[in-house]
């Protein structure tokens, strides 16, 4: 009875984690993309009636260079596992 209580602990916390951690990067872009857009507003370069579509198009560009930078670190990690693995199956471990 234990580890069904532990897995539900267990995947209470990585959804309470992944929840969190979402909030945070979330509350940060949109902090990021509204001082850019009040610095570009307070230049004259931005209408304040535009300020929702300019910081729209200020997160989707983090988003869209992000997304090559995410992509590319998860498959150097997954190269790394997978040479590690097989390095440990041919014997370089030291044996």
């Amino acid at each position: 009875m234990t580890t069904t209580a532990t897995r539900l602990g267990t995947c209470f916390s990585f959804l309470l984690g992944a929840f969190c951690a979402s909030g945070l990067v979330a509350l940060l872009l949109l902090l990021l993309g509204s001082g850019a857009e009040s610095a570009a507003e307070g230049a004259g370069v931005v209408k304040p009636e535009d300020r929702q579509a300019v910081i729209s198009d200020i997160l989707l560009a983090i988003e869209l260079y992000m997304a090559p930078c995410i992509y590319s670190a998860m498959v150097a990690a997954r190269d790394q596992a997978m040479y590690q693995s097989m390095a440990s199956q041919v014997g370089f471990g030291g044996a």
